[in-house]
């Protein structure tokens, strides 16, 4: 069976979905440092779970941190995704 998004489609899909996640949560009264809190705490848990040991989930989690874009490369990301 032939995969129905490619990769960078599933990607931008995974990416607004979280948006979209974000703004229900918002819309229900949590407050985004509530949000992001639980954000971090899932997919750190999901890397260390997922990974061959606590730290390279740990590591994954501070690379992905440290590859964090400034928010005008995030409002371009946002308008090329839709």
């Amino acid at each position: 069976m032939k995969n129905k998004f490619t990769k960078e489609e599933a990607h931008n899909n995974i990416w607004l979905g979280l948006l979209d996640l974000c703004d229900t949560a918002k819309e229900s009264g949590l407050g985004v440092p509530h949000i992001v809190f639980l954000g971090i705490q899932f997919f750190t848990q999901l890397a260390v779970d997922c990974a061959p040991n606590e730290a390279e989930g740990r590591k994954l989690v501070k690379e992905a941190a440290e590859e964090v874009k400034p928010e005008k490369d995030f409002e371009k990301f946002k308008e090329n995704a839709s």
